[in-house]
Parts: structure tokens; sequence; C-alpha cells
């Protein structure tokens, strides 16, 4: 296990919404795994945090299909944070305490503690939240483009090449990770849909045939 990509992941954190969009587990399973401790979690402004340690563990959590105890969470917790299966090239299982069942740490749980990592990596590079630009809300770095305008000009059938081809100074994984904050993270006072699946190319790509959409949010 390299140890520089043990100490990235340990630096990388996300939020309880995008580990839920990044695992497709639901927000009330991650509140109930915290609130179990079964979860290590960090604290930052008043914002509770996840590395990829907690990602994976709610991955396994949400893979596993069985009712848990608290008991074996927390074996299972400590486990991760010491052997950091998800960060292993092979897979790797975990023997329950008297009892014949094994968690595994399968490669869709790794991939998941991976694209946290990268996700975080790429949000904390582009993505920035200052009072003093457009009232705090989230844009690209060193532009007025909001992430929320971008998710809605996606939404709405253009891709991520159309942008880059508006704006060609940003770049597209700039464009990319945008949408999928603005997903994670939705505008106060709007319900956000449920666990909103987070995939690496961002929305699907518009195909021949689709409707045009009547209306198009300008991004300046």
């Amino acid at each position: 296990m390299d140890r520089r990509m043990t100490r990235s992941s340990e630096q990388a954190r996300v939020t309880r919404r995008e580990a839920a969009a990044i695992t497709g587990a639901s927000l009330a399973a991650i509140d109930k795994a915290i609130e179990q401790r079964v979860l290590p979690v960090h604290r930052d402004r008043g914002q509770t945090l996840l590395d990829s340690d907690g990602v994976a563990l709610i991955a396994i959590f949400d893979q596993a299909g069985l009712r848990l105890p608290v008991s074996v969470k927390r074996e299972l917790r400590d486990w991760v944070v010491g052997s950091k299966p998800h960060l292993q090239r092979r897979e790797q299982a975990f023997a329950v305490r008297g009892g014949p069942v094994a968690i595994r740490c399968t490669a869709d749980v790794r991939r998941h503690a991976r694209e946290s990592v990268e996700y975080a990596r790429l949000r904390d590079r582009y993505i920035v939240r200052d009072p003093d630009i457009l009232a705090g809300d989230p844009v690209i770095k060193g532009t007025r483009l909001k992430a929320h305008t971008i998710a809605a000009r996606l939404d709405d059938g253009d891709t991520v090449a159309q942008l880059h081809a508006e704006h060609p100074q940003i770049p597209e994984a700039a464009l990319a990770v945008a949408y999928r904050y603005a997903k994670a993270n939705p505008r106060r006072g709007r319900p956000a849909p449920a666990t909103p699946r987070l995939h690496r190319q961002g929305p699907r790509a518009k195909r021949s045939g689709d409707a045009a959409s009547p209306r198009r949010e300008p991004l300046a």
C-alpha cells in the first residue's frame, strides 16, 4: 500500500450528502451509522465530514444486504481504519467473529473509496464559496460561473463539451465536478433528490432524437 495514497485518502473528505451520492446509500442510513458511532467522522466548522475509510464503510454496510449488529459494524470499522482494505489492489475479506459470515471489501467498495478521493481533490481545486462572490453561491474558482447554473444547463441537455466550447478557459474537469457538487449540495430551500447517484462522467450524453430544451440559462 502506497503511503502517499494513504495520506491523500485521509486528507480527502466529503460531506454526508456527497458520500451518499457517491455510494448510492441513503442519507438516513449514513446518519444512523454516524449516530451508532460506526463511522470515523471529522468535524470542521459545523460540518460532519468523511474520509475514504468512512466512504468504504458506507459502501460495505450498503452492499452487505444484512442487518448487521452494531458490535459487528464496529469491528468492521476497526478493520477498515486499521488495515485499509479499500486501498489494497486485491479483494480483502473480514471474518465476522463467532459466525460463518465474511464481509468483503469488493471492487465496487474500492471504486467508491477512490472516487471519493478524486471527487474531493477536484472539488477543492475548482469549487469555491466566498461571501464576497455572488453572495457565497458556489462557483468555479476564478470565475462567476455558478455550480448550480452549470448543473441546470447540463440537466437541460447541454454537454460538458458544449459548455467548454463556450468557456474554453475552464477545464472540462471543472465543469464536470461543478455538476456533481451541485447535485450533491442543492440550494437551500430546495428539496434534495433522493440520493442522487453521481457518476464520474456527469449527466448522460444527449441522444439524437431527444427533445430540445426550450430554455438555456446563460452561464455568465
